[in-house]
């Protein structure tokens, strides 16, 4: 078998780029040993100069320090062309003692700095108010939130054998074929599919169970919206004392919206009241269970498997689903709204063909409830809902049945008004409740509760500095390229946790550049060249009400608030499973399962060893 795998021309392909990655990543990097010790959280960063000599935020290496530990490594720039480092030693104001700095790189002579003599070539920068060495080691002492040292080094080279390094190149290479081999049998059937998301839904349970309240993003406001709902099954009135609670910063409530994801997770609480359990634990519960519901659809239906493969490809997908927020339930209702209009023996494509039921009054309420579903998401979710719409029609002369297309389209349309019924129930509660002039209260409370900030009547210059950038004068390349609202918003698709204090190194997300990009340029390449006029429409589709979803986000961050976040973008995912299931077999499958695996594995170290390593957990007494 081994002569046969090593025809292969793609497991040769794979030996050459991980042997490749392992050269440019590991063996031609430097590595930083560092030994500190602080009383607070906080931030030991290494900065190298760039082409042009300057400091930037794109060359640095970060290093999470806290109490109880003094002990740290990670990987820096390769410094054999270096000859200055900047030190910032913590990220805030108070001190730190740091007893070692070892920097080691194959074929250089490891710089060390652990004796007094050794410290002194650290010149202070700024910020830097006191420094001393003791027995301790080096006593650094800032004057603001971020003391800076200049470090001055030539490389010396040093001796070192391949022979080592081609061991490990060995070793890597029988460690791809054995994983190959382990693994092949999981492909058929799309097997591997199920695998990968019950170990996701096993990190977001853990994750949801560990960590502590209100440390996720806006976990409060998500929670005592939920909350509401346990006992009441109308929409609140607007002023109401006993929704104050609800309201965030901005003077906006949860409750305000039409979203329907809280009154299902509210009853949820109600159910769960017999187990005496918090009531953010019983919301990441619904959640987590939501996640749940897809996986054993996927392990029943092997079709959805196909459906479900963009899940796995970036870690803040799995994060929605570990605390308490409506995304979760957004996406939960996407995947199962695409299955409806994509599997053939969905309930919606038997109502549309005209496939016995013995039920067709519950088939059409399933559907309706549904459809109604999709339409109260939130506003972000309006490019997936035309999207739908579009692969409808699409999609039409696919239908099978023994319908005409007049009639599939008119049962279609049936199914859509009964959704927009619920809808308009959903909504005449919400004014029955608050009365005609709802929006008037709205606007009217938004005033009495935000914080000066964030009022609307706070004059322009008083407002918080990141709201209506527009109108301050910024331009809309400021935004691009000054406040870098496309790096930021992608690492927050691909794995920020927190209120957005925690993420990974910048390796990580060059890692998760490259290979995403070389992902989305190898399958939109395949079916430009290969799809047909039929998926290609589709592909232009997807772009379409992607882009026009970015470029909505992107605006939002301009004229009204400035928020870099990709979970904005969410809704691209149902779409990319759609396309990816139409052109499935144009795509060549032994690259498209390296990408999706290779995004899996990233997906689950950030997970792992950032967002559930760093993120403050509960303390078991």
């Amino acid at each position: 078998m081994m002569p046969l795998l090593f025809k292969n021309k793609f497991f040769i392909v794979l030996c050459v780029l991980f042997s490749g990655l392992y050269f440019y990543l590991v063996a031609n990097r430097a590595y930083v040993e560092v030994v500190i010790e602080t009383d607070v959280p906080t931030t030991f960063k290494i900065y190298w100069p760039n082409e042009r000599g300057l400091y930037t935020e794109k060359n640095k290496m970060v290093i999470h320090t806290r109490p109880g530990r003094e002990e740290y490594g990670a990987m820096l720039a390769n410094i054999r062309n270096l000859s200055m480092l900047r030190i910032d030693p913590l990220q805030h104001t108070g001190s730190v003692v740091i007893k070692k700095i070892v920097i080691t790189q194959k074929g250089i002579r490891p710089i060390r700095l652990e004796t007094s003599g050794e410290f002194a070539r650290l010149l202070p920068l700024q910020q830097v108010k006191e420094t001393h060495y003791d027995v301790n080691g080096f006593f650094v002492r800032s004057s603001d939130l971020d003391s800076q040292f200049e470090f001055k080094f030539t490389p010396e080279p040093e001796a070192f054998s391949w022979l080592l390094d081609g061991i490990r190149v060995t070793f890597l290479c029988l460690f791809l074929y054995l994983l190959i081999v382990s693994l092949a049998p999981l492909v058929n059937g799309m097997q591997f599919v199920p695998v990968a998301l019950a170990a996701v839904f096993a990190l977001t349970a853990v994750m949801a169970a560990i960590t502590e309240e209100n440390i996720h993003p806006d976990e409060y406001v998500h929670v005592a919206a939920s909350s509401y709902y346990k006992d009441h099954w109308l929409p609140p009135r607007v002023d109401a004392e006993l929704i104050r609670q609800t309201y965030s910063i901005y003077g906006v409530s949860r409750l305000n919206s039409h979203e329907i994801s809280y009154f299902f997770s509210g009853k949820f609480m109600r159910l769960m009241t017999p187990f005496h359990l918090s009531d953010y634990q019983v919301v990441r519960l619904f959640n987590v269970l939501l996640l749940g519901f897809i996986l054993l659809y996927v392990f029943r239906v092997p079709e959805a498997r196909l459906l479900a493969v963009p899940l796995l490809i970036s870690p803040q997908l799995w994060y929605l689903f570990s605390y308490c927020n409506s995304d979760a339930f957004a996406l939960f209702i996407c995947f199962f709204i695409i299955c409806q209009f994509v599997l053939s023996g969905s309930i919606l494509n038997r109502i549309l063909e005209k496939k016995h039921s013995r039920y067709p009054v519950f088939s059409y309420a399933v559907m309706g409830s549904l459809f109604a579903g999709l339409f109260l998401l939130k506003s972000n979710y309006y490019p997936f809902v035309a999207f739908v719409l579009f692969y409808f029609f699409w999609k039409k002369n696919l239908l099978s049945g023994t319908l005409s297309w007049r009639a599939s389209l008119q049962r279609f349309v049936l199914l859509v008004c009964i959704g927009l019924g619920l809808v308009g129930v959903r909504m005449a509660s919400n004014y029955y409740v608050n009365g005609l002039d709802r929006q008037e209260k709205i606007a009217a409370l938004r005033e009495e509760i935000a914080l000066p900030a964030y009022k609307p009547s706070t004059p322009l210059e008083e407002k918080q500095i990141y709201l209506y950038r527009k109108s301050r004068g910024d331009s809309l390349n400021d935004i691009i390229v000054k406040n870098r609202w496309i790096g930021k918003t992608f690492r927050s698709f691909f794995g920020v946790y927190g209120y957005f204090t925690v993420s990974a190194s910048n390796q990580y997300y060059d890692f998760v550049r490259w290979f995403g990009t070389g992902f989305f340029m190898f399958f939109v390449g395949s079916v430009l060249i290969r799809g047909g006029w039929r998926n290609r429409i589709l592909l232009f589709a997807v772009l379409a009400c992607g882009g026009g979803l970015i470029t909505a986000s992107l605006y939002h961050s301009w004229t009204a608030d400035f928020q870099a976040q990709g979970r904005y973008l969410v809704p691209i995912i149902p779409m990319l499973s759609i396309l990816y299931f139409h052109t499935r077999n144009i795509v060549p499958q032994k690259v498209f399962y390296f990408f999706i695996m290779s995004m899996f594995m990233l997906s689950s170290y950030s997970f792992i060893y950032v967002a559930l390593l760093r993120i403050p957990k509960i303390l078991l007494v």
